[in-house]
């Protein structure tokens, strides 16, 4: 039971939201251990590689504008995502700093499979396709996806048939981490 009156005797469960604060550092570990488990030690550091530059290509967008970005957060089987102390001053800001992302992870995609196809390495082609799928599919149309904050900035209306299009991708793929998402 907890008890309120005490200080020394009652249970402060947001002291376990500290744990988020040093996420940027345990995040990597788990996610590449996770892949690991799911795909091989070679392709679970491809993976986290591709994550890491596309996020690196939003921080550093974010760090050239002087919006503060915190370090990159990974999510086994989700993502990553960089947080920012200060908010773009407008929409046009906020979808260049979306767009850096994919741009950057698809450069850092293409050197994969073209090093993969040189050197005849299948889990580097593998990587780099699975970096070019991510990529392509963060600029959907729809919110949390850079595609969303992209168009956004273009006609906030267009978010309507983007958010329609995920729903046509959540039941085309069966995915219920998609249905979450929207």
């Amino acid at each position: 039971s907890f008890c309120l009156k005490e200080k020394h005797t009652y249970l402060q469960p947001w002291k376990a939201l500290a744990l988020f604060k040093i996420g940027w550092l345990i995040s990597p570990i788990i996610t590449i251990g996770v892949y690991t488990m799911l795909f091989g030690l070679p392709y679970a550091i491809a993976v986290f590689v591709l994550l890491l530059t596309h996020e690196m290509g939003h921080w550093i967008w974010m760090k050239a504008l002087g919006l503060e970005p915190k370090a990159p957060v990974f999510i086994p089987g989700i993502g990553a995502y960089v947080a920012m102390t200060k908010l773009p001053p407008d929409e046009a800001t906020h979808a260049w700093v979306a767009l850096a992302g994919p741009l950057i992870g698809g450069l850092t995609s293409a050197a994969l499979f073209w090093f993969g196809v040189i050197y005849n390495n299948a889990w580097l082609m593998a990587a780099g396709s699975t970096g070019f799928f991510l990529n392509l599919f963060q600029l959907v149309p729809a919110k949390p996806f850079d595609g969303g904050f992209i168009i956004q900035a273009i006609y906030k209306w267009l978010l309507i048939p983007g958010t329609a299009a995920l729903f046509v991708l959540t039941f085309y793929f069966h995915s219920v981490l998609l249905l979450i998402i929207i």
